[in-house]
């Protein structure tokens, strides 16, 4: 209740005789020694009330300062203890502000607690100096700012307590990762890990066991990570494949030896979960005919340059981890279900490519005509051209450097851009964007869906059904607004038509 404090009078076990009590938190103890009594007697001003209680609660009134008399009867005895209260102090407010010293561009978590000797005070955030709502680090601008929080009580009584922290949005560079054999492999310090079997991310030492769908980045102070390094799995427990003769089935892991190679599948073979196949350097390997080779294991190259060609199918299901970089693929490919699906600078002869049902998909320093994502975890993607990208339901993307003619995100999918130039996105269906730093002719966003621009450059927006755009240090030419809503921060606007329903907040 405010202008009361709650005065907590314990009967107990040590002597005091009179106290002048002053109070700087809500409550305050005070300990006085009647021993062996059975009921009490407390009285001060008009307020009288008897109890046999051993903790006792007293409404107290700001500004009444009073003498209060305890009286405690014993069988054949009484006593007496008198304690003076002073109403008339009014301490500052006590502040406790738990605060990152580094931010990115997710709201921080902090903690602000604030104590007064009588009423609960009122709270002021300012940022920079200025008051500020809320503190949401996608509205300033990278390096040092100040955060101040004021706490006053109804006497006016001021406590000020500032925290200085950094905004810092630029993702770091990649860890240093070598192979320092089959099994192991070598990494910094700065380095995470995320299992994907084990859907778990920690940080790793700096000599580390190899695993099947591991993935390692750096994580500044902020909380940024790098774009991921691909760990292959390890290389040991293989059987090298010396025979001419097509393959028909893997019982064994093995390894295809380029000295070998051609090798050739003529039927359908499996690649089993708990198998895996490595292909050397140089190897060929010819899917032919009516052949197809599904993955549901483990399928990698040792180092580059692999050739996968033929009139056959390669096909990816259930727990398939696929590894392929600086290689080439000319047969038909496709992905129905897989784990994780790493290329990295891979020739594709085919147009579309079509990934679903994926746990992870990696896809970098490539060039391909169109791009299909559907039910897909964790998306990363870095130097990818496409003339048309579609994204849907893709719960974490990360997209960097990326140029593409058309692009889509759909049903749910929450997807950050960087160093993004596109002709054309449209965003729907209740999925969120963050875009940073990029160039788009045409941004669409329908569907009660939400994207935040930042440092983007963007000559025709169009926000409808519910959706909602935020945009900080940026330039709009052309904008429409119907039933949706805007929030700007240091962003230009050449041209825009909102209808009665939409909205403009300026910060």
């Amino acid at each position: 209740m405010k202008s009361l404090i709650l005065v907590l009078i314990i009967l107990a076990s040590l002597a005091f005789a009179e106290m002048n009590v002053s109070f700087e938190l809500v409550s305050s103890n005070l300990n006085l020694h009647l021993s062996g009594c059975r009921r009490y007697m407390i009285s001060f001003d008009d307020f009288s009330t008897v109890t046999s209680l051993k903790n006792v609660t007293i409404p107290w009134k700001k500004g009444l300062s009073a003498t209060v008399t305890i009286l405690g009867y014993t069988d054949d005895s009484t006593e007496m203890k008198q304690i003076f209260v002073d109403g008339n102090k009014d301490l500052p407010p006590k502040l406790l502000v738990t605060f990152p010293q580094y931010l990115d561009l997710e709201e921080p978590s902090f903690i602000i607690s604030s104590k007064d000797d009588w009423d609960v005070p009122r709270i002021d955030v300012l940022v920079d100096s200025k008051e500020s709502k809320e503190l949401d680090p996608f509205f300033l601008e990278d390096g040092k700012h100040v955060l101040e929080i004021v706490a006053v009580d109804s006497s006016g009584n001021v406590t000020r307590e500032k925290k200085t922290f950094i905004v810092d949005t630029s993702p770091p560079d990649e860890p240093s990762v070598s192979y320092k054999d089959a099994e192991y492999l070598l990494s910094d310090s700065a380095s995470y890990a995320l299992y994907i079997n084990k859907n778990k991310f920690e940080k790793v030492d700096v000599m580390e066991k190899r695993e099947p769908g591991m993935l390692l980045f750096r994580e500044d102070e902020a909380g940024n990570r790098s774009f991921p390094v691909v760990v292959k799995p390890p290389f040991v427990h293989l059987n090298p494949v010396t025979s001419k003769t097509p393959i028909t089935s893997v019982p064994f892991n093995m390894i295809l030896l380029s000295t070998y190679s051609p090798y050739n599948i003529m039927t359908k073979v499996f690649i089993p979960e708990e198998k895996k196949v490595i292909l050397e350097k140089g190897t060929v390997l010819n899917i032919l005919g009516s052949g197809e080779l599904v993955v549901s294991g483990i399928f990698s190259d040792l180092e580059g340059s692999i050739v996968i060609k033929g009139q056959g199918k390669l096909l990816l299901q259930n727990g398939a981890n696929f590894y392929l970089e600086n290689s080439t693929i000319t047969c038909f490919f496709d992905t129905t279900s897989a784990r994780l699906l790493y290329l990295s600078n891979v020739s594709l002869y085919q147009e579309v490519l079509n990934l679903q049902n994926v746990d992870v998909v990696v896809i970098e320093n490539m060039r391909v005509q169109e791009i299909h994502l559907k039910n897909v975890k964790r998306l990363y993607l870095r130097n990818v051209e496409s003339e048309n990208l579609t994204v849907e339901n893709v719960l974490v993307g990360d997209v960097r450097d990326a140029t593409f003619t058309a692009m889509n995100v759909e049903s749910f999918s929450d997807i950050t851009f960087r160093n993004l130039r596109t002709k054309e996105i449209k965003i729907t269906g209740l999925s969120k964007s963050m875009i940073l730093n990029s160039f788009i002719e045409k941004l669409n966003i329908s569907k009660a869906s939400s994207v935040r621009i930042r440092g983007c450059k963007v000559l025709k927006v169009s926000l409808e059904y519910f959706s909602m755009l935020e945009s900080a240090f940026s330039k709009l030419v052309e904008i429409s607004l119907k039933n949706s809503g805007m929030v700007l921060k240091e962003t230009s606007i050449s041209d825009m038509s909102k209808d009665e329903f939409s909205f403009v907040e300026r910060r």
